[in-house]
């Protein structure tokens, strides 16, 4: 993720968007604005998260901070976005507030 936030505008246009798919992967971040189990990263990357069972992972509270570790889908890194499938056992809550 560093590699990707250090690139310019141009060179994230040339990075192809299914250059890390498949690749198993683990990320910390908070809940995204809106009713998903979306993250936010410390590098302001926007993570869609995807998960076959569809179940709302995300805890009743108001902030919230998780781990995760999964399979990338995509990744868009012009506009900061990965799409990553995570397994509901791998979603692990870090933090409520």
């Amino acid at each position: 993720m560093q590699k990707l936030a250090a690139k310019s505008p141009e060179e994230s246009q040339k990075v192809e968007i299914n250059a890390y798919r498949g690749e198993r992967v683990a990320f910390a971040g908070v809940g995204a604005p809106g009713g998903s189990n979306d993250l936010v990263t410390e590098h302001g990357f926007y993570l869609r998260v995807v998960n076959r069972s569809g179940k709302d992972l995300r805890p009743q509270s108001v902030w919230w901070e998780v781990m995760i570790c999964g399979k990338i889908l995509q990744v868009l890194p012009e506009n900061k976005i990965i799409v990553i499938e995570v397994e509901d056992k791998n979603w692990k809550i870090i933090q409520t507030g």
